[in-house]
């Protein structure tokens, strides 16, 4: 059986709470760096920082109980993880390259964000957003919340394989099971997309409040990409091979 498997398990130790510092202070950093040097991800080192963060810091901090738990030298892990992150990020504000800006500059001779004003950008972030919540509704009427694959990620993680299953055969259906694929393939990359640039232009014009919302809204849809639990396989191979 795994232990300590359940979301945020011993996120308050000392091993909890250095891998969440890391996750979190990187994240903060690829989000400052996205307004105001969005040129910095032509650098390599950036583009792999932003999928380590996503793909081995944050899993690190949400499920630090069962590594700190398993694993004969977690602050180890906690190391090889953390500081190649930390150091591309410092490297990147320690020596900046003058020509990164030049060439941004030439491959995007607008502002950055289209040039659309974030009035703009909201109107169509709301249009998606409606049709997030049309799609998201047609699959919740055919799958109930507890037969999903993140209800059991979230509170029975060892059957999340069992959950994923039950889930897609009741997506036998047609409607359900177009709608969730346009959903996750398609609606929210689009939300996210428009919502960093919604989020990027009313940070510069001062519109901190649009922001917030903003980012808020991404958080609210973020469960959405994770309703059949395919993640959580991925995840459990991981848990049962460390």
């Amino acid at each position: 059986m795994i232990k300590n498997a359940a979301i945020f398990a011993g996120v308050l130790s000392a091993y909890g709470l250095m891998n969440l510092l890391a996750a979190v202070m990187t994240s903060v950093a690829l989000l400052h760096i996205y307004i105001y040097n969005r040129h910095w991800f032509m650098r390599p080192s950036l583009m792999v920082a932003g999928l380590m963060n996503l793909f081995f810091q944050w899993p690190l901090a949400v499920y630090a109980g069962y590594y700190a738990e398993w694993l004969p030298h977690p602050f180890d892990l906690a190391l090889v993880v953390h500081l190649p992150v930390l150091a591309a990020l410092l490297a990147a504000a320690l020596f900046p390259d003058r020509a990164l800006r030049d060439t941004w500059a030439r491959l995007n001779p607008g502002t950055g964000d289209g040039g659309l004003p974030v009035r703009v950008w909201a109107v169509i972030l709301g249009g998606l957003g409606v049709l997030v919540v049309l799609f998201a509704g047609v699959y919740f009427a055919y799958v109930p919340w507890r037969c999903t694959g993140l209800h059991a990620m979230l509170y029975e993680f060892t059957n999340v394989a069992i959950y994923r299953e039950i889930s897609l055969k009741m997506l036998s259906h047609a409607l359900p099971r177009y709608a969730y694929s346009l959903l996750s393939s398609a609606l929210l990359p689009v939300f996210y997309m428009f919502s960093a640039l919604l989020v990027a232009g009313a940070i510069k014009n001062g519109q901190k409040s649009i922001a917030a919302l903003a980012v808020f809204l991404c958080m609210l849809c973020l469960p959405l990409l994770m309703l059949v639990g395919a993640k959580g396989i991925a995840v459990m191979v991981l848990l049962q091979t460390s």
